[in-house]
């Protein structure tokens, strides 16, 4: 899970890049443009820090946050496993020693 979150994460760093190398490439493209019309230029292409980045980061942190949820649900599931063994070994314990066996 970890794994994934650093990928995703890595994913929204990568989205912001392309949002500053499309900027900086307007910027080259238009040298007689001022900085917003540049941005105009970009944004009439559908180019825009919304479009760029920011849906992509809601949506990665969606995934995040549902990684999240599994990753409680798996680590709960491990200690409730854990748990139920523990409890099985103990009564195999339990019943080996009525029985004159010691189990370590």
């Amino acid at each position: 899970m970890t794994a994934i979150n650093q990928i995703y994460n890595e994913g929204k760093e990568k989205q912001e890049r392309i949002w500053q190398a499309a900027k900086s490439a307007a910027y080259s493209v238009g040298k007689d443009l001022t900085p917003g019309e540049c941005i105009e230029a970009l944004s009439a292409g559908g180019a825009t820090r919304e479009t760029l980045v920011t849906n992509y980061v809601e949506l990665l942190n969606d995934k995040q946050s549902q990684i999240s949820g599994i990753q409680a649900n798996f680590d709960s599931f491990g200690s409730t496993f854990s748990a139920r063994i523990e409890g099985k070994l103990s009564q195999d314990r339990e019943l080996a020693g009525q029985f004159g066996i010691t189990v370590k």
